[in-house]
């Protein structure tokens, strides 16, 4: 008893050190610790409002993992929360939470134990054990092995090496009523990278060191020697097959889009160097247990047409190499006993909402009043478009949207059926942890269970958004089943708290509403339906008017210059970054609209006190709060990799873009007409 006491308030000292910092408590010290008051905001808005703040995210991911891990222990260690410990699902999740903190699993025992199983695998498949730094090694597989062989590093090793799988859900493309047992059907993807995404890009950068420590941990990991020269030839090798894998061309400075085509697995045929089709249903079968599914109508969805080439193009022992190297860098690596429940992400995002709030009542509170700013922005949106004159004229467009914007569904915090201990108990029922199972045991089962989330995606209903972490800091909205979800962990200050002022937490909070709203209609989502099929519904004459609206975005943001002139390329693209430039400036627009509807319903508030910011006004702290999520310091290399792969446009830049297309923010500053945030001619998304 003592000792549990003891290790109780370890416990509790401990968790404690993940607490936000205090100045998020009061929104004065937020604006003050982060604003550059000595710059005039019609001249740089981003750096008048972020000039002297780091990111607000890394301490947000912290008092998340902080309130995850306090609710894990009081769970463990306490004989109350009845309710929450007679589900099935949470147990489980305990004991793999407990089994990690009793066992005290270390990096040496990940790394033997992956050794041992490396060995085996190697062993099974009659591979040679010396060829990781031999060139001209003896590896050889047919299709029917090289299919064996995935599936096992699948299910033993939970790595993907050569594409990754995913639900493609059929409204995604235009199907609908059709007579099939699932609700989706596999997505073959480019192979997601080793090492931080933003490290993928052409020039200098850190990428081969990271590969060379890589290839010291296989060394360190299966007790291999080589030279320097040795290590540093097969880093350069494993890197530059993984640019190929996930389309970088270096030559060009382009990155590789295919385009998706739903293919019958009967006529794939023999462009892949392994069987595809006997791999994706030997994948479905695992997955779907003892359920009920039709492998007679199978297709799949493929992202990934300059595959075949790449894997043809190099040796298998090279192939071999690779594989080899993701799996000892996925599994040899020390276990953190919090994150480890990202495996049952379901099971994780109870546990921290049950935790999160002090009471029911707390949370339904915040359900509401999140919920209120979302039927009015909502509405205030479905005016925006409804009122466009060339939206008016098309009657099928009108009535469409009309449909679709009655029919947008949201949740907040988190999905309904994870607070219900019935349905999170049946579908975790595929994980068993007997008595006898270590540490070990149980985090290669749940590893497992998560590797096939892409397959229980394809038997459930899709109004569930299945294997979601609600968790992170996230807001998301799905064209496919015309919803809209704000993750409980972004639901946390400086993001969101009910004691800010009205119009800051509306600046944050409306504007993120609106944004992933504005996704129903920007260039991609105005492609759906009512029902969220891709099914395209404007006239002509509407699809032309939307085209000039998108034109003017594009062209505007291909102005925007976001890195010095001796990166290629240093400008934003307009293009790419379409759908999201499109959502923030009808997003903001939407937010401010609904701005002005709850300053007229609450009536007014009381200025800030502090002598720097008395003078604010309810606009300007609007326009502060929107401005919070997008503060921050990047690099150059990392805005580059932005520029060539993200639909996102660089944080500085999107606020340099979107403002001048919102005119009641020149207004709010006084900033002259004509000038930066203030121009004559600016681009109406979604306004006239």
């Amino acid at each position: 008893m003592k000792f549990l006491t003891i290790l109780i308030s370890f416990l509790l000292i401990y968790c404690a050190k993940g607490e936000l910092p205090t100045y998020f408590k009061d929104v004065e010290q937020v604006l003050l610790h982060r604003m550059n008051f000595s710059v005039d905001p019609c001249d740089d808005f981003y750096d008048y409002a972020c000039g002297n703040s780091d990111s607000i995210i890394k301490p947000m991911q912290n008092e998340n993992k902080r309130i995850l891990e306090n609710g894990l222990n009081k769970l463990l260690y306490s004989d109350d929360y009845e309710t929450l410990k007679s589900s099935t699902a949470i147990i489980k999740a305990l004991k793999y939470y407990g089994a990690c903190i009793t066992e005290n699993v270390t990096e040496a025992d990940m790394v033997a134990n992956t050794k041992k199983e490396v060995e085996l695998f190697m062993k099974k498949f009659n591979f040679p054990e010396d060829f990781f730094f031999d060139a001209d090694a003896n590896v050889k597989w047919d299709p029917k092995k090289l299919t064996q062989v995935l599936k096992y590093v699948h299910d033993a090793f939970f790595v993907e090496p050569f594409f990754s799988t995913f639900p493609v859900l059929h409204e995604l493309l235009g199907l609908e009523n059709i007579n099939l047992t699932s609700h989706a059907f596999l997505g073959i993807k480019k192979v997601n990278a080793t090492f931080e995404k933003t490290s993928y890009f052409c020039g200098p950068s850190n990428l081969l060191q990271n590969f060379t420590d890589g290839v010291y941990t296989v060394m360190r990991t299966m007790g291999l020697k080589a030279e320097p020269s040795q290590v540093t030839e097969t880093a350069k090798e494993l890197m530059e097959l993984e640019f190929r894998l996930i389309g970088v061309s270096c030559s060009n400075k382009t990155v590789v889009e295919d385009k998706p085509s739903e293919v019958d697995l009967d006529s794939i045929g023999s462009n892949f160097t392994f069987l595809m089709k006997d791999l994706v249903v030997d994948l479905i079968k695992t997955g779907v247990g003892n359920n009920t599914f039709d492998y007679n109508n199978m297709s799949v969805v493929l992202f990934i047409n300059s595959l075949p080439e790449v894997l043809t193009s190099v040796s298998q022992a090279e192939l071999l190499r690779y594989m080899y190297f993701r799996i000892i860098m996925a599994n040899a690596v020390p276990v953190n006993c919090v994150d480890i429940l990202s495996s049952m992400p379901l099971a994780k995002s109870r546990i921290y909402t049950e935790f999160k709030y002090a009471t029911l009542s707390e949370r339904e509170e915040l359900h509401s009043s999140i919920t209120e700013i979302i039927k009015t922005v909502k509405q205030v949106f479905k005016t925006m478009v409804l009122t466009m004159p060339w939206i008016k004229k098309d009657r099928h467009a009108y009535d469409t949207l009309v449909k679709k914007f009655n029919k947008i569904r949201s949740d907040v915090a988190i999905e309904h059926d994870f607070l219900n201990n019935t349905w999170i108990d049946k579908y975790y029922k595929q994980i068993n942890f007997d008595g006898s199972d270590s540490f070990l045991s149980m985090h290669s089962k749940a590893r497992k269970f998560a590797m096939y989330g892409k397959v229980r995606t394809m038997l459930y209903n899709t109004t569930v958004n299945i294997e979601t972490d609600m968790t992170e800091i996230n807001a998301i909205y799905h064209k496919t089943n015309n919803k809209f979800v704000i993750y409980d962990g972004i639901l946390i200050a400086p993001f969101y708290n009910k004691y800010y002022p009205l119009s800051f937490k509306l600046g944050n909070l409306a504007f993120i509403i609106g944004h992933e709203i504005g996704h129903s209609i920007d260039a991609t989502g105005i492609m759906f339906n009512d029902k969220g099929l891709l099914k395209p519904f404007l006239s002509e004459t509407a699809a032309k008017e939307l085209k000039k609206m998108e034109s003017c975005v594009v062209d505007q943001f291909n102005k925007i210059e976001v890195l010095p002139s001796n990166y290629t390329p240093h400008h934003v693209n307009g293009a790419k970054t379409l759908t999201e430039n499109m959502a923030d400036i009808s997003g903001l627009a939407a937010a401010y609209r609904t701005f002005k509807i709850f300053e007229k319903k609450y009536g007014p508030e009381e200025p800030l006190s502090h002598p720097k910011l008395r003078e604010l006004t309810r606009d300007q702290l609007f326009f502060l709060g929107f401005s919070e999520l997008f503060c921050g310091k990047r690099s150059n290399d990392y805005i580059q990799w932005m520029v060539l792969n993200d639909e996102h446009t660089p944080d500085e830049a999107r606020i340099q873009g979107l403002l001048p297309n919102v005119p009641e923010f020149g207004k709010a500053f006084d900033c002259p007409v004509g000038s930066k945030y203030r121009p004559a001619e600016h681009c109406k998304v979604w306004t006239h």
